[in-house]
């Protein structure tokens, strides 16, 4: 494993497990306190993310998902989709208000850079 190839993993797993957890606090939180949909869906897509990040160390960093090696662009195109489509939904369900609370920006910064991890390893596949 090159050095490079070390760095890429480490961002991919850091900048998943980061945003995985913004989103299970605050759909935590918030979904106790309100049981609406859209905090349900902050909840569920904080697991998506944990989800991912799973099958991405087993798979890619610890070779334990051979069928995750088989199909390596199609999981990389469903890793990116995920995020690509979490951060349009985003402004699209806040609008106006999306820079009214930094966590929201932060978070979408975090999400575009994990999408630019993503597609520089799905390049070089």
């Amino acid at each position: 494993m090159s050095h490079m190839q070390f760095n890429s993993n480490t961002a991919i797993v850091t900048l998943t497990s980061l945003t995985g957890l913004i989103h299970l606090f605050i759909g935590i939180v918030t979904y106790s306190d309100t049981g609406e949909f859209l905090d349900l869906m902050l909840l569920l897509n904080g697991i998506s993310y944990f989800s991912f990040v799973i099958i991405f160390t087993l798979g890619f960093i610890m070779d334990k998902l051979n069928f995750i090696k088989e199909r390596p662009k199609f999981f990389y195109i469903q890793y990116m989709g995920l995020t690509i489509v979490t951060i349009i939904s985003y402004f699209v369900v806040w609008g106006s208000e999306s820079f009214d609370e930094p966590i929201g920006p932060i978070t979408k910064l975090i999400e575009v850079a994990l999408v630019y991890f993503l597609y520089d390893k799905f390049r070089s596949l």
